[in-house]
């Protein structure tokens, strides 16, 4: 985790280009955050990746894709992602693949376990996310 001071000193310009959270009536809730820096899209997803977030997120990826950015899609805060989510990154690692464009997944165990058990791990490039 980077302190205030050391992400000054980095000089890093990053543009948050929007960020939305979404509570349903069930008491979850869904939030996206896309981050913009050095040409790569970062979208941070957090709360349940499921059938009600994954339009959102395939609309972020559309846009970045369009832009011809490479993309980072962050998975490693979710607490929830069904068939859906999983449709959603499987997707546009193909889209993106089909425009030269680079895309990969951050994940924690829950999204790694999903992964493996459907049998997509091997194609995303991006390894597990490291424990703090």
């Amino acid at each position: 985790m980077f302190t205030e001071s050391a992400c000054r000193s980095l000089r890093l310009q990053v543009q948050i280009e929007g960020s939305s959270t979404v509570s349903f009536k069930d008491g979850k809730t869904f939030g996206l955050e896309v981050l913009i820096a050095s040409g790569k899209h970062t979208l941070v997803v957090t709360g349940d990746l499921d059938f009600r977030a994954a339009p959102e997120i395939e609309e972020a990826i559309e846009r970045a894709c369009a832009e011809g950015a490479e993309i980072v899609l962050d998975l490693t805060n979710i607490a929830f992602m069904d068939s859906a989510g999983l449709k959603c990154a499987v997707l546009a690692h193909k889209n993106c693949g089909r425009g030269g464009i680079g895309f990969s997944v951050t994940r924690g165990p829950l999204v790694q376990r999903l992964f493996e058990t459907s049998g997509v791990a091997a194609m995303f490039r991006t390894p597990l996310a490291r424990a703090e």
